[in-house]
């Protein structure tokens, strides 16, 4: 539909409007829409918004299924990025939420071309009966203006987006393919031999492929797997897809095994990619010829490998043989390898976001190195290396050894090897960290799960842990100030850089109120200074305030400034000026605004009037953007700290890692199998992993694999920034390649991040000073 349909202008929550104009437009033949977002005010709605509603003439069609895209141009009457939300509801009463960001109108570039993927709404909403779609703003925090112009629905031509080929090691003739387009397509899968003639074919309609099917023919290995696609525009795409083996269980006890890396979650009936590796008990397992584990110095990096039975349940016994260089003359310290096995919680359905799967998904990792497999199911082990900050650079060899003793089989004891390898590159990563967190961490909370006693005893495990994984040790909720000396203690371990040392809540404060606050905080200012601690003090406060709440925080934060020169103050109010626009840049030393609304204009001003900006995820945003529910890609929890290096983050706010709501007692292991069934991982309602990256153990804290990705990746940004400070152009290159420019753009793929991370690690041993010859060792 075009803008020139009639628009309505809505008020929701109390009287609220959006004041609606049309003008004559210079960006088509059409007439533009003008839309005018007041200045959010008390007693005002909270959402202006205009929508377009099915029913009127203003769609010309509801089923949205054979379009790719909606697209229109949009430009903002205003000096900087403004935010505008897109709603589309369906008949159904489902909604999807978009944040698409609006530059301001310039003489060169005038308006910004807008484009929701469609493909990417399926699932949250019917596409198929689309009833509205709403242009809104949440408490404007000035007056906007943006006009909206030729609005329509794109029809590209069809496109393949992602698609796999497994292969069930248990039975060769199986057929298993997943694959999701840019539209809703015709698609055809053709099995075939070597002259093209097919043995099988399978068909369907839709925007994904979920096949999963036994051949009705003994497939051998000349047949290959081929993906047709065509839109109902005739546009079409073909895809290879691999070839399918017959490789089965060559015989002994019916297990298998592969490896996958540490940014990819694997569910319980996952198979392993078609032409991937299979390790089988009794049978050779010679180097699988994929790439090396690439890590640097002083670093950890993991991947896992997957066992799988076919229908009989094991007792498995782990252990990893010495690690050692190709030439002998190196190897891995003795406690450098832990073994953990993946445990699975069940996510039941989110209301707060869309997901391709509710059920069982992979999360806490607990250390184990002897456990009990369940029939038919994937049992993943998590192998985490760390190597010294002096570890010889080269190529490493080292082996996984898998004891397997039957349960009511009456078969012998086997062993299964894999054999793997591990690049390590003449690089450091630093022990102490660049990079400013502030994740809380809620001590209060472990008494609830091993009462008074067992919570003091449990506290510095769980300080350790987080500490560990290169996140401050801090509360941004903090009611008592931190203890200077315990503070003291982290930094000179290069273990803290920033800590919040007083958490004001909003509110309106009178004098009296905050002389008071003060008087109790005046003692710990004293010793934090006597420590040299103020230079990574924070005051916090205010989160999230709307516009309604700026001028208290004006008043509050005057207040403190005045009263601590020294001590810096930070918040999540939501401010898209930072501090600019508002007259707030006198008061705010550091911003915090949600990754999804960071503009890089207003950041760049912000700092030079000498703000620092950080950002920060909390149940919002979801997909497109990235975050890490506990459903989402374990990559995007990696991804999120090179997009923080490319945006030049300055630091990174998480409201909690261990908010457990609907839990009262430790995470329960379980005896057989990895489902863990005495957790229920939602937060908030039902987002599955919000507010939480560690679990309470019996015997102490058990990390994530979303923890464990944002340690991995926190190390990555400190090797971005050290790149970018001999060649930044090169760090910003390698960066774009899988997280950027922008924010929503990553990649899904962990095969191009490996890529792309061994690239980096190269592009700094290049740089290595005295140490290049390094890599030409006995292994090249």
């Amino acid at each position: 539909s075009r803008s020139s349909s009639s628009w309505r202008a809505a008020c929701t929550r109390k009287k609220s409007s959006t004041l609606f104009e049309r003008r004559d437009s210079d960006a088509g033949p059409s007439r533009a829409a003008r839309l005018v977002y007041p200045r959010w005010a008390r007693f005002r709605g909270k959402w202006p918004a205009a929508i377009l509603e099915q029913g009127d003439g203003q769609f010309l069609t509801s089923d949205w299924r054979f379009y790719s895209a909606l697209r229109f141009k949009a430009r903002a009457l205003h000096p900087r990025v403004v935010h505008l939300k897109l709603r589309i509801d369906d008949g159904e009463g489902r909604r999807a939420i978009r944040i698409v960001p609006i530059q301001p109108n310039r003489p060169s570039s005038p308006w910004t071309e807008c484009e929701i993927s469609l493909a990417g709404l399926v699932g949250e909403i019917d596409t198929g009966n689309v009833r509205s779609v709403d242009f809104y703003m949440s408490q404007p925090a000035a007056d906007y203006v943006i006009e909206i112009d030729d609005l329509r629905l794109a029809a590209a031509a069809v496109t393949v987006e992602q698609a796999w080929l497994t292969a069930d090691p248990f039975q060769p003739g199986s057929l298993e393919v997943e694959a999701g387009f840019n539209k809703r397509a015709s698609w055809r899968v053709v099995v075939a031999d070597s002259a093209g003639v097919a043995a099988a074919e399978y068909s369907g309609n839709g925007v994904k492929v979920r096949l999963r099917e036994s051949l009705p023919v003994s497939v051998p290995a000349a047949h290959v797997v081929t993906l047709e696609v065509v839109g109902h525009d005739g546009s079409s795409a073909t895809r290879f897809l691999g070839s399918l083996s017959p490789r089965g269980h060559g015989g002994g006890f019916p297990m298998a095994a592969w490896a996958e890396s540490s940014t990819q979650k694997v569910l319980l009936h996952d198979l392993p990619s078609s032409g991937e590796p299979v390790f089988t008990p009794g049978e050779p397992s010679p180097l699988s010829g994929s790439p090396p584990l690439a890590m640097a110095q002083g670093e950890i990096e993991a991947f896992q490998i997957v066992l799988r039975t076919k229908n009989v349940a094991a007792t498995v016994r782990v252990t990893v043989d010495a690690i050692e260089r190709v030439d002998g003359e190196a190897a891995f310290p003795d406690d450098s390898v832990s073994v953990s096995r993946v445990l699975y919680v069940d996510a039941q359905e989110p209301e707060e976001y869309a997901v391709d799967y509710s059920g069982w998904w992979p999360d806490p990792l607990v250390s184990a190195n002897r456990f009990i497999v369940e029939p038919g199911q994937n049992a993943p082990l998590w192998i985490a290396l760390a190597s010294a900050v002096d570890q010889p650079p080269g190529l490493y060899r080292g082996q996984i050894q898998v004891q397997i003793d039957p349960i009511y089989d009456g078969s012998h004891t086997e062993v299964l090897r894999i054999p793997f390898e591990v690049r390590v590159y003449p690089v450091a990563v630093p022990a102490a960290t660049t990079m400013q967190t502030t994740f809380s961490f809620y001590a209060s909370s472990l008494s609830q799960f091993y009462g008074e006693d067992g919570a003091a005893r449990m506290l510095p495990r769980y300080r350790e842990l987080i500490a560990d994984h290169r996140l401050n040790v801090t509360n941004i909720y903090t009611g008592t100030p931190p203890d200077p000396q315990y503070l003291a203690t982290l930094r000179e371990g290069g273990q803290l850089n920033r800590f919040v040392a007083l958490h004001v809540p909003s509110g309106v404060y009178d004098m009296e109120q905050l002389t008071q606050i003060a008087e109790v905080f005046d003692p710990y200012v004293a010793e934090y200074r006597s420590l040299g601690l103020m230079g990574q003090a924070l005051l916090y406060g205010f989160d999230e305030a709307g516009v309604a709440e700026f001028d208290d925080l004006k008043a509050t934060f005057a207040f403190f400034k005045q009263r601590y020169p020294d001590l810096q103050t930070a918040t999540t109010a939501a401010d898209p000026s930072l501090g600019m626009d508002t007259g707030l840049e006198d008061v705010v030393d550091v911003w915090v605004p949600l990754t999804a609304y960071h503009d890089p204009v207003a950041a760049a001003a912000a700092r030079a009037a000498g703000a620092e900006v950080w950002w920060y995820t909390c149940i919002a945003p979801t997909r497109p953007h990235a975050n890490w529910f506990i459903e989402y890609a374990a990559l995007e929890a990696r991804l999120l700290w090179w997009m923080s290096y490319r945006q030049r983050m300055d630091g990174y706010l998480y409201y909690t890692l261990n908010r457990w709501p609907g839990n009262s007692r430790p995470l329960q292991l379980p005896t057989l199998g990895n489902k863990v069934r005495n957790w229920n991982p939602a937060s908030f309602g039902t987002a599955n992993g919000d507010g939480y990256l560690l679990y309470p153990g019996l015997d102490g804290p058990l990390t994530s694999i979303r923890l464990e990705n944002i340690r991995d990746g926190i190390e990555d940004l400190e090797l971005l920034r050290i790149l970018a400070a001999q060649d930044e152009g090169v760090a910003d290159e390698l960066c774009d390649q899988v997280a950027g420019p922008g924010i929503t753009g990553f990649s899904r793929d962990p095969d191009e991040f490996a890529r792309t991370r061994t690239e980096l690690l190269e592009s700094l041993s290049q740089l290595s000073v005295g140490d290049t010859l390094r890599l030409n060792g006995p292994d090249d």
